[in-house]
């Protein structure tokens, strides 16, 4: 079990996340084996909380939140707040880089 956040209508489009389903949940994260890659980028501890869409979702030690997958990250906040509160906004877009 975890918390999850849904949402009435997801609008997953190119890069905008706004109002996609989020579940934090680290056990069940925690299995994706995706993190080797992300620490080359992120230069600092991170470990998964949870989940949307594709992507697991990474607190750093930092306190910055990530977004992975196979290929990409994306900082998407600063912090937690930050980054629910980007997610709720319709005009944000995330910027992804290669792994």
């Amino acid at each position: 079990g975890g918390i999850n956040f849904k949402f009435r209508e997801n609008d997953v489009t190119e890069n905008r996340f706004f109002y996609c389903d989020i579940a934090f949940d680290p056990v069940s994260f925690a299995e994706n084996d995706r993190i080797g890659p992300c620490y080359v980028f992120a230069k600092e501890t991170m470990f998964p909380i949870g989940g949307m869409h594709d992507y697991t979702v990474y607190a750093g030690e930092s306190h910055k939140i990530y977004l992975a997958d196979w290929k990409n990250i994306a900082i998407v906040g600063n912090d937690i707040e930050d980054f629910l509160n980007n997610m709720c906004d319709r005009n944000y877009v995330i910027n992804e880089y290669s792994l």
